[in-house]
């Protein structure tokens, strides 16, 4: 019954390494410190199409909604095909990624007026979203390019991580 049948072994190496590093990717973005708590889609037909999860704090809601609204906006100028191609490779993503971020940090100011938070919340967001497709180091010179007058404020987690000298814990 099965006799035209030969196991082809690469095919069966070709299979195993799929099969491993899609079990990579996956474990990955499971233990990712960043959630998704918003998406965008982009259909062929209709209008772009935002959903967001109902337990984000109210603090960031508006945030969320501005970043998702960016993206809604580049999906109406690029168009569903071009969209989805610009997120195909890791500079692509970068570039849609970018300015929506850098939106969702001039919306945040509007709820928190403290420059340094709002630096540090657009690095460690943006860091943590997408540490599975780029560096921190290409992030930053993403953000400085994108939004300087954001990007290039103080950030508080530098100076929080300093250890405190003995002399002015008293």
């Amino acid at each position: 019954m099965f006799d035209c049948m030969k196991v082809r072994p690469v095919f069966v190496v070709a299979l195993l390494a799929t099969a491993v590093w899609g079990g990579r990717v996956a474990w990955q973005r499971a233990h990712r410190a960043a959630r998704n708590v918003a998406w965008t889609t982009c259909p062929f037909f209709g209008p772009p199409v935002v959903k967001m999860v109902n337990d984000i704090p109210w603090y960031d809601t508006l945030v969320t909604r501005v970043h998702e609204e960016k993206h809604a906006e580049q999906c109406r100028q690029l168009g569903p095909v071009r969209y989805r191609l610009r997120s195909l490779t890791a500079a692509g993503k970068l570039s849609v990624e970018t300015p929506a971020f850098c939106a969702a940090a001039v919306a945040r100011l509007t709820v928190d007026p403290d420059s340094e938070y709002v630096s540090d919340r657009l690095h460690t967001d943006m860091i943590e979203g997408l540490s599975d497709i780029a560096d921190s180091a290409a992030i930053k010179a993403a953000l400085l390019k994108e939004c300087p007058q954001i990007a290039t404020q103080p950030r508080r987690t530098r100076a929080r991580l300093r250890p405190r000298d003995a002399a002015n814990t008293r």
